[in-house]
Formats: C-alpha cells, sequence, structure tokens
C-alpha cells in the first residue's frame, strides 16, 4: 500500500483551520434536569419565572411571579414545598389576570402588607437564615421553613430590582427611590435611612427622546442596572444599561469598575408605559436578551445571546460567555443553551429559565468549561 504524506506546511494550516473553528464552535454544557415541563401538573406547574437562588444544601427555590409562591425543589429538581401565600391564587394561566377584576382588589392588597402575601414578587434572596423576597411596594422575610418572620413596607418605593440583608442586620433595596442612588438601607419600618451608589448615565441620545410628565421617570427607569448579581462574599455586581462595564461595590462603596471585552451588542432598548384594561399602570424598561452576570467561586461571568434574543426560549441558543478570573478578563466561549441564563451556583450548576409561553428551569453543569 502505497502512503502519501502531507506537506508540513498544509498540516499546519490544517491545523489552524481545525482550531478556529473549534474555538468559533458553540460548547454544549451537560444538562442535568428540567423543571416545569409544559405538561407537567400540580406544583411542577410553573406560570412565569422571574428569579431562583440555591441554598448550601443545594436545594432550589424558584420564584414564581403569577402563581405568587415560592417552589422548592431538592437539588435533583424534586419537587419538595411551596413556600408563601399568594394574594390571587392561581392555578394556570387562563386565570392569571383574573385579580384585576376581584371587587376587593385594594383591600386584600393593603392586607398582604402586615400579612406578608404575596402579590406580585420580583427578586429574591436565601443566606443561611432567611429567604428574602421583594414584592411590590414590599419586602417579605420568610425562615427557612418558609413562617413569615417580617414585613417591611418600602416607603416611597415601589418597583424593586432585588433586597438583601447587609452586616449590620438592616436590609438594602436595590430600586427606583426619589433621590439619585441605586441602593437604599431601610430601617424596621421601611424609611430608607442613608443611600449609596450613583445611577447609571443616561446618554444624551437617549435621554433627549423623551418628554412630557413621564421624562423623569423614565430617565430614573432607564438609570438602574441591566444585570444585578449578589456574589458569594456579599458584592454587589451591577452591569451599566447603556455600555459593557460591570460596577462592584464592596460594602456601601464602589470598589472596583472592570471594562468587558467586546462590544455591547444586546442592552438598554427604551423604556415605555404599561397600561391595564386601557389605563396607564406605569412604566417598564425594555431589553432584548439582556447581558446577565454572575459570580462564583471567585469567577465572574457574563452571558451575551448572540442571536439578539430572536429564538423560541424552548429552543437551543447561542450566548457568548466572558470569564472574569481575579477580577481581570480571562477568556471567552460560546455556548448553546435552552431559555435565557437565571442563575449559576457555588456548585457551578446553570440554571435558564424559559418564557412565560413555556416556562421552565434546566440545570447545567458548567464548571468544566470554566476551567
Amino acid at each position: 500500500m502505497r502512503i502519501k504524506t502531507i506537506p508540513a506546511g498544509f498540516l499546519g494550516m490544517a491545523m489552524l483551520c481545525l482550531q478556529a473553528f473549534s474555538q468559533n464552535a458553540p460548547l454544549a454544557a451537560e444538562k442535568l434536569f428540567t423543571i416545569g415541563p409544559g405538561t407537567a401538573k400540580g406544583p411542577y406547574l410553573l406560570l412565569n419565572v422571574d428569579d431562583l437562588r440555591t441554598d448550601a444544601s443545594g436545594n432550589i427555590y424558584v420564584l414564581d411571579s403569577r402563581r405568587a409562591k415560592i417552589v422548592k425543589f431538592s437539588p435533583a429538581g424534586e419537587f419538595m414545598s411551596t413556600i408563601g401565600r399568594p394574594v390571587f391564587e392561581v392555578e394556570n394561566s387562563s386565570q392569571e389576570r383574573n385579580y384585576l377584576k376581584d371587587r376587593d382588589l385594594k383591600a386584600k392588597l393593603t392586607a398582604s402588607r402586615t400579612t406578608g402575601d404575596l402579590y406580585s414578587p420580583r427578586a429574591l434572596h436565601i443566606d443561611d437564615k432567611s429567604i428574602l423576597v421583594a414584592d411590590t411596594g414590599k419586602l417579605v422575610l420568610f425562615d427557612l421553613l418558609g413562617n413569615v418572620m417580617r414585613v417591611v413596607t418600602t416607603k416611597g418605593m415601589s418597583l424593586l430590582y432585588g433586597a438583601f440583608p447587609n452586616d449590620r442586620g438592616e436590609l438594602t433595596v436595590l430600586g427606583s427611590a426619589a433621590d439619585d442612588s441605586l441602593f437604599h438601607v431601610l430601617d424596621g419600618e421601611g424609611n430608607p435611612v442613608r443611600s449609596y451608589g450613583d445611577r447609571f448615565a443616561v446618554p444624551p441620545e437617549i435621554k433627549d427622546k423623551w418628554s412630557g410628565d413621564t421624562k423623569d421617570s423614565k430617565i430614573k427607569m432607564a438609570s438602574m442596572p441591566i444585570s444585578y448579581f449578589i456574589g458569594s462574599a456579599g458584592e454587589s455586581l451591577l452591569i451599566d444599561p447603556f455600555k459593557y462595564e460591570i460596577s462592584i461595590f464592596r460594602g456601601e462603596r464602589l470598589w472596583e469598575t472592570l471594562t468587558g471585552p467586546s462590544p455591547y451588542s444586546s442592552g438598554f432598548v427604551g423604556v415605555s408605559e404599561s397600561h391595564i384594561d386601557g389605563k396607564r399602570a406605569g412604566l417598564i424598561t425594555g431589553s432584548i436578551a439582556r447581558p446577565m452576570i454572575f459570580e462564583t467561586n471567585g469567577l465572574i461571568l457574563v452571558f451575551h445571546a448572540k442571536d439578539g434574543g430572536n429564538v423560541g426560549s424552548g429552543n437551543p441558543r447561542i450566548f457568548r460567555v466572558d470569564v472574569f478570573k481575579a477580577y481581570r478578563f480571562a477568556k471567552s466561549f460560546d455556548l448553546a443553551l435552552e431559555g435565557y441564563p437565571g442563575y449559576v451556583d457555588t456548585e457551578g450548576r446553570l440554571f435558564t429559565i424559559g418564557s412565560h409561553l413555556n416556562p421552565f428551569v434546566n440545570a447545567y453543569a458548567i464548571w468544566p468549561l470554566l476551567n
């Protein structure tokens, strides 16, 4: 048999092409399990996942804003219990807006400010002592068994992006208030006692397009971070809504600012009015597949949707993952995922979230890809 030799130059070129292809091809993360497929019944039927966290034992807490409950699952994704009682019981998608026609709406909402019943929870925080939920106009603190410990009405702040206990036992809120700060430390009555962190600057080309009596509200909404995360050491990580810049707070001081390695391609889009039954209900920020920031085991991860978010939430989507190590950029890689990144825990598990049309939670093992 005659063996043909390949010229060294050609072989080198082929190896370079193969290496380039392997770098550009999306990596595959190992899917561990899925929570809440659309065909599931009972406690597995999720209507809208807004947030999720894990505890020190690896249990998973899924915040369903439409059912106004926290659903607790084991580290393997098995249903364990629910936490929180909703102001309005919603069991399927056709019932999700029935509460708007309820004659006792105002009375029920007023009562919920003291009972801790959940109305439209937005964000979740878990530590080794408690579960903190940011709801509309209030914070509800549960113990790890789900008992209401404390309810704090947030004076002058109805839209809360996140909340966490600080090292003094106070509650710190990331939300829109009268001043120009990002964070607001609250006393036991929900009154801000001090604030810190400057809001992000809205570029003139966006700000100058707004006019009328909602201009100031739109500017305040737009100047909030597009992604926010509390790291394992208690630091606050935020992404500027207008450029790829990461602000890191330690305590109540801005400690570090990191600049991303690539153009900021899928951030801020705009602010618009929301309406319920034809009446103006408030302002909402809009973005397409917003970048998401997480921290785990000393690594900062930023996920960008490369396709602009135009793929159905149940189908694979390509994300660019930027990895920062020791607060400096380390590497990037492309990753195919179903749903949008929602949380990364200290075990190196990435949880993705489906849309309200196809609500689910997928768990992936990504730690091997980060090394």
